[in-house]
């Protein structure tokens, strides 16, 4: 199941059917491959096939690597600018780490 609401984002499995104080039929639902749970007007979902569920399921794989590929260089660039003080000839951190920032190739501390 799909919420139509939330653009069809993710991909969730039905728990439990419930019924609100205002008599409103509410579907609770599990992620399937995102820990997530949440509540959905049974109006607002939508049944996926099996190959929907795999085209959103590489959209989010797709977008999780682009976004690990963005912290580590981010994190690379930090760590490159903060251990490249120099105290007169000497580095003062660790041993180097190699890193390429922008095509070209630093040593890192």
């Amino acid at each position: 199941m799909v919420r139509k609401s939330y653009s069809r984002d993710i991909c969730f499995k039905v728990v439990d059917f419930l019924n609100t104080h205002e008599n409103k039929k509410l579907v609770l639902l599990k992620g399937i491959d995102i820990r997530l749970c949440a509540d959905a007007p049974i109006e607002d979902l939508e049944p996926v096939d099996s190959q929907t569920y795999l085209k959103i399921r590489d959209n989010d794989l797709k977008n999780c690597e682009s976004q690990v590929k963005f912290i580590l260089k981010k994190r690379n660039l930090e760590r490159y600018q903060r251990t490249s003080y120099h105290l007169g000839n000497k580095r003062l951190l660790g041993p180097a780490i190699p890193v390429a920032i922008k095509g070209k190739k630093h040593r890192i501390i």
